[in-house]
């Protein structure tokens, strides 16, 4: 990173010029190599999105009302630790997720 003592076309350059991004960065003008993005997804992450997107897909359009309903019921029994550490009682809409969506990983690894 490299700080600008002139000015890159305007005294607050912001924005890529080619390969170069400038920006204000603590009070300082700064210019770094543009940002590329992210390599793509790997053939696991793939297929952890789609498990997810299916499951997700299965509350929102294949079950009833009434079998929400009994998912947010049973969820109420249920107590979970948040990443604090901090006991909560997870939604219907967690508790059904969480479990088919490791049963789909279970079937996914061990079929």
């Amino acid at each position: 990173m490299a700080i600008v003592r002139g000015p890159a076309l305007s005294i607050d350059a912001s924005g890529n010029v080619g390969n170069m991004c400038f920006a204000k960065w603590r009070g300082l003008q700064i210019a770094r190599a543009a940002w590329s993005g992210t390599p793509t997804p790997t053939q696991l992450q793939t297929d952890q999105k789609d498990r997810l997107v299916f499951v997700c897909g299965v509350w929102s359009g294949l079950l009833t009302s009434a079998e929400r309903q009994s998912w947010r019921e049973a969820a109420k029994s249920q107590i979970r630790m948040s990443r604090l550490k901090t006991p909560y009682i997870p939604t219907g809409y967690q508790y059904f997720v969480g479990l088919v969506y490791c049963f789909c990983e279970a079937e996914f690894y061990y079929a």
